[in-house]
């Protein structure tokens, strides 16, 4: 039978020195404790390779991304079945790493499985079982599918697993080249700070941390969201002489328009200005500058792949923030509509109020004289009045005429006092 060395190579993309803790958790698992007594957290190195073996241990900070910090473990057992061999060293990196100390802090982590098996000519059925062997930690269920892959001059590299559900944050690939280029193909395509993989597949991690930042049941959500603004926006505009209508459909729409929907743009918008940042520093590895080509396999290789993920929820988180724009747009000419009717309603109403204002102002001058002139103009006024003009009159014998003269002498001076009241009402 032969036999194999198999690699596992697991890199951890995270925040920078937000990693001590997992580095410790690698470290104190399979960094002997007699060496490791040796060691203070002030000069834990950063390198470290356990004689006589290929297991090693890397942390290092990558020039070009100054918020990221990476960690390399590479574990290596050999034997005759290489499935077996891979499961049991992601079952001892499982052992090693709890589930959430794993996650915190994490872009997200790729799982490398390699090993010495020349790719050309190898059977269908063995490659398929090969990459279904090539599961994300803590998920032996997981059935991985060739996704992509790319032909390298030292070997050959399949994508197995991305991470776009909520919960995951693994990569997975399968790595397969020729005993005679193994170690050639190790150091430059897969290991170490140089290494072509590594710069592609920490944007990719970044790009579906973003994307896993919208939970699965986001859209839906806002879709219904922005269903409901639409709904309430469209009975605003048929209602807009309705005022009591009016004013219930404004204070809902303030509080969904002017909160709700405001927040929902604030988290789409820096969603997409993430996106977009990782997507100038992915063009940057292509074509012509790219270390990984875009390959001729299933999905147009990997960089290709990668790309069109990127690609889609920039556009997805594109439509939904001109969605909810254009919606935050008609619901404010809904809503300035609206005000200015409540707004003319208003004015009609205090326009109202003064001129009932007005009418009983001039009602109460008018009666006040009503009320004032029989004082002054008693019947023997009226009388002495009517004398003036030639008429003989005795009160005593006329004394219903003499009512009938004080009437109409009041109501001529209760006239007379309107139009003052009117008169100097136009003058101020």
């Amino acid at each position: 039978m032969t036999t194999y060395i198999a690699n596992l190579i697991a890199t951890f993309y995270g925040k920078r020195d937000n990693l001590k803790g997992l580095y410790r958790q690698l470290s104190l698992a399979f960094i002997p404790s007699d060496i490791r007594e040796n060691f203070t957290e002030a000069d834990e190195p950063d390198d470290w390779v356990e004689a006589g073996s290929t297991q090693l241990l890397y942390r290092f900070k990558p020039a070009n991304y100054h918020d990221t910090q990476f960690i390399q473990l590479v574990l290596a057992q050999e034997g005759e079945t290489l499935p077996e061999l891979w499961t049991a060293m992601r079952q001892q990196l499982e052992s090693a790493l709890p589930t959430k100390a794993a996650r915190d802090n994490l872009w997200g982590y790729s799982l490398i499985y390699a090993a010495p098996l020349t790719p050309i000519g190898l059977a269908k059925n063995i490659l398929r079982n090969l990459i279904q062997s090539t599961a994300p930690l803590w998920s032996p269920e997981i059935k991985s599918t060739e996704l992509a892959k790319v032909d390298r001059p030292l070997g050959t590299l399949w994508l197995t697993h991305v991470p776009l559900l909520e919960q995951e944050s693994a990569t997975t690939y399968l790595a397969l080249s020729s005993p005679e280029k193994e170690e050639e193909f190790f150091y430059h395509d897969l290991y170490g700070p140089a290494a072509y993989l590594l710069e592609p597949d920490l944007i990719a991690h970044k790009v579906y941390y973003h994307l896993r930042q919208a939970p699965a049941d986001w859209k839906p959500k806002f879709e219904a969201k922005i269903d409901v603004i639409c709904q309430k926006t469209n009975l605003l505009f048929d209602n807009l002489t309705d005022t009591r209508q009016v004013s219930n459909l404004m204070n809902q729409l303030g509080q969904q328009y002017g909160g709700e929907l405001t927040l929902i743009m604030r988290d789409l918008g820096r969603l997409q200005i993430s996106l977009d940042e990782q997507h100038h520093n992915y063009l940057r590895l292509l074509p012509s500058n790219s270390p990984l080509p875009l390959g001729e396999g299933q999905g147009g290789g990997i960089l290709a792949f990668h790309l069109a993920h990127l690609e889609t929820g920039r556009r997805q988180f594109a439509l939904m923030l001109t969605e909810a724009r254009t919606t935050q747009e008609s619901t404010h000419t809904a809503m300035t509509m609206a005000q200015t009717h409540l707004s003319q309603v208003q004015n009609q109403l205090a326009e109202k109020a003064a001129q009932n204002q007005d009418r009983i102002q001039d009602l109460v001058a008018v009666l006040s004289m009503a009320l004032a002139i029989p004082q002054l103009v008693s019947p023997e006024a009226a009388v002495a009045l009517l004398n003036l003009f030639g008429l003989a009159i005795d009160l005593d014998t006329h004394r219903l005429v003499a009512m009938v003269a004080q009437f109409f002498i009041t109501a001529l001076f209760a006239g007379l006092a309107l139009l003052l009241v009117r008169y100097f009402k136009k003058r101020n």
